[in-house]
């Protein structure tokens, strides 16, 4: 058997040896620019993903308000809190009179309370509330959520009907009630 030239043998050698240590910086720095532009994307996309799922659980959280309202027969009232930035559910325990917190919602980051209107006038966010009654109905009420130029807008009649928009929240007059003027229940 013939023996190969010495160059041969020593490149088949020096091939079976691994991979050189520039080969291996060549490779993780790929990895690493990979990385790089992947992670931040993947960020994004939850962060979107919570954004679009905000409003159907908005909705839900004010919807179940007014059901548990039907459901125990006792008024039920959602509120924003501004020092936590949430939205949230209370009622007031008859055997105890206290004040219960119930469900509560955090906007996603970036997205700005606007509007509030409260029985036909703007309000502020520490007095805005609407209640939700035993026969379905509910304060005359409404919200804007702004982030850039977009708006979700929340709309709560009298009836109880609550309407999702993507619009700014309508002048207070046109979310009058068709009956006549506003009453103000008492609890």
């Amino acid at each position: 058997m013939a023996k190969a030239p010495m160059s041969q043998r020593a490149l088949i050698r020096a091939s079976s040896r691994g991979y050189t240590l520039i080969e291996m910086t060549i490779v993780i720095s790929i990895l690493a620019l990979f990385a790089a532009m992947v992670i931040p994307n993947l960020a994004n996309w939850r962060r979107g993903d919570a954004y679009r799922a905000f409003p159907g659980r908005l909705l839900r959280l004010i919807a179940n308000a007014r059901q548990d309202a039907i459901d125990n027969r006792q008024p039920r009232s959602l509120s924003y809190d501004a020092s936590t930035g949430a939205f949230k559910i209370s009622w007031t325990d008859p055997a105890t009179s206290q004040v219960q917190d119930g469900a509560t919602l955090t906007p996603p980051s970036g997205v700005q309370l606007g509007r509030l209107v409260y029985l036909d006038n703007d309000a502020s966010p520490q007095n805005w509330k609407v209640t939700f009654y035993p026969d379905g109905t509910a304060e005359n009420a409404g919200f804007e959520l702004q982030d850039q130029d977009k708006y979700i807008t929340i709309a709560i009649t009298n009836a109880g009907r609550i309407t999702l928009s993507n619009s700014a929240l309508p002048e207070p007059n046109t979310l009058r009630w068709n009956a006549g003027a506003n009453e103000v229940r008492t609890q």
